[in-house]
């Protein structure tokens, strides 16, 4: 693809779609080079509004999102609140004109793996409407109630000053609705990240119902696994057991030694900070707004497939950019486990306020395709070329690192299975029956 190519899919000139069209990418060279090679971010200042500002991403985010986009369904009256019956000030909405209750409608989903493992956003339809067929006043109970709380929500989302204005508050109930209606759940932070991709794609303007699908498309791909695997309590609990436990104890058993201190007692609290990371994205634990949308850039390339393991990876990166920190921590008698929680819950920003984010996320991929090979041995040489990088100024660091190579700290600690344990006793009672005998 020509520059010409790049001129007809832009609306107006920003730092993303100039960059593509001055080191002539195709679309292949937009995610491969722009984002994971960080050639878009050269050059950027950080204090220019069209890098790190509202709408800095439009361009971008509207070029990974596709051309085919799901259709807008408007709420029946059983569901309407009043402030979501007009879509960017329209009152006749979009998609499929007028509806008495609810027609049928096209929904975006999680897409498959596209050219370089780069996930590709094409939506799936929906065969039916989620309602029909099902227990119509169960579903329509969970939805009214969902939507009552997603009212409350959008009242404190403080991300950006535009979530104040009514015609916002408004198109965001509708997006919301929209992503309800497959049967989903709402679940506190929902409106977090859908507001983080709205500032970037909406304008008020001749393609705003264009741009409310974009978000919806965006938003839609980017829930498929995070809310499977990150909002399920159960899910999560697996996760953490069996992907992120193993992945931060090969990367580094000095950390995973601190992190998990206490024999197994502290363990799950270890949940209260991991909730919070992983469910908003981090938009609370990285300090600058440039690094959050350079993340954001790279997560929605992500292939759906790989989103939970490079969330363990990534997370695990960002515990060995603090290693002198975390070590000092277990060095201080005079603070617990508890005071470990509560550090990383509320002051990561504080201890590393600015972070290489293509740096972070190429070391996360290359440990999420070492782990989804099998070749967990490798994870240490991962983290040791990423330390010498990070504390290439601090050779005690890199010492203890390779000292805690040789760390006997077994399997990750995962709870026993209560089914098998009462196997196990039952069993220990029938041999010690036949020897007593």
């Amino acid at each position: 693809m020509g520059k010409s190519y790049w001129y007809k899919q832009r609306s107006r000139m920003d730092w993303f779609s100039q960059r593509a069209v001055d080191l002539g990418y195709d679309h292949g060279g937009v995610v491969a080079r722009g984002v994971w090679l960080g050639e878009f971010y050269e050059g950027m200042s950080r204090s220019d509004e069209r890098c790190a500002g509202r709408g800095s991403r439009s361009w971008l985010w509207t070029h990974l999102a596709g051309e085919e986009l799901p259709e807008l369904e408007m709420p029946g009256a059983e569901y309407r609140h009043e402030e979501s019956r007009s879509v960017s000030g329209s009152g006749s909405g979009s998609g499929s004109g007028g509806r008495a209750g609810h027609t049928h409608a096209t929904y975006g989903g999680h897409g498959g793996l596209g050219k370089g493992n780069v996930r590709v956003l094409t939506p799936v339809r929906a065969t039916a409407h989620p309602l029909a067929g099902a227990e119509k006043g169960d579903l329509s109970e969970r939805l009214n109630t969902s939507m009552e709380i997603v009212d409350l929500d959008l009242k404190r989302l403080l991300i950006h000053p535009m979530f104040s204005e009514p015609q916002h508050v408004k198109n965001m109930k509708l997006l919301l609705y929209n992503y309800l209606l497959d049967s989903i759940e709402y679940k506190q932070g929902f409106h977090e990240i859908m507001g983080m991709i709205y500032m970037q794609i909406y304008d008020n303007d001749e393609n705003s119902e264009t741009k409310l699908r974009t978000v919806l498309k965006l938003f839609t791909t980017l829930m498929a696994p995070l809310n499977k695997v990150f909002y399920e309590e159960d899910n999560l609990l697996n996760w953490e057991q069996k992907i992120f436990r193993p992945m931060l104890m090969g990367l580094s058993p000095k950390v995973f030694s601190i992190i998990y201190s206490g024999h197994g007692k502290h363990h799950n609290n270890n949940l209260i900070w991991i909730i919070r990371w992983t469910r908003l994205l981090f938009i609370r634990e990285i300090a600058s707004k440039v690094d959050i949308l350079e993340l954001w850039d790279h997560l929605l390339t992500v292939p759906a497939a790989q989103f939970p393991l490079f969330m363990a990876a990534f997370i695990s990166v960002m515990l060995l950019s603090i290693y002198d920190q975390v070590v000092e921590f277990s060095r201080d008698k005079t603070l617990d486990h508890d005071d470990l929680i509560e550090i990383l819950l509320l002051r990561y920003k504080e201890m590393n306020p600015h972070i290489d984010v293509v740096k972070y996320c190429q070391v996360a991929m290359e440990a999420t395709e070492q782990f989804n090979a099998g070749e967990l041995d490798k994870l240490f040489g991962t983290a040791t070329k990423f330390l010498e990088w990070k504390y290439r100024d601090s050779p005690q660091i890199l010492a203890m690192h390779q000292q805690s190579r040789d760390m006997k700290l077994g399997r990750p600690d995962i709870p026993p299975d209560p089914n098998r344990l009462r196997m196990e006793e039952k069993l220990k009672q029938r041999v010690l029956q036949r020897l007593h005998r």
